[in-house]
């Protein structure tokens, strides 16, 4: 994903979702924490509906990154936008 200039690029994993019912911080925990060896302090967690012309599309992702990706990040200050 790329930022705003001067911010650089970022590296997410993603996960689509119909609904969010499931408790996302256990996912992160048991498929990329503990599966990776990782830090659960480390993680960005971002949920973004996707919106269309209509508006609200059914479908949720879900964002993940951290410093152990290459480009990876832990803060999702990259993808807000400051008017």
């Amino acid at each position: 994903m790329t930022g705003a200039d001067g911010s650089g690029d970022r590296t997410y994993r993603i996960l689509r979702l119909n609904v969010l019912t499931q408790n996302l911080f256990d996912l992160l925990n048991r498929y990329v924490v503990r599966r990776f060896g990782l830090d659960m302090a480390g993680q960005t967690l971002i949920v973004v509906p996707k919106m269309t012309a209509t508006g609200f599309a059914g479908t949720f992702y879900v964002l993940n990154s951290d410093s152990s990706l290459h480009d990876g990040t832990n803060t999702c200050d990259h993808l807000l936008v400051y008017s």
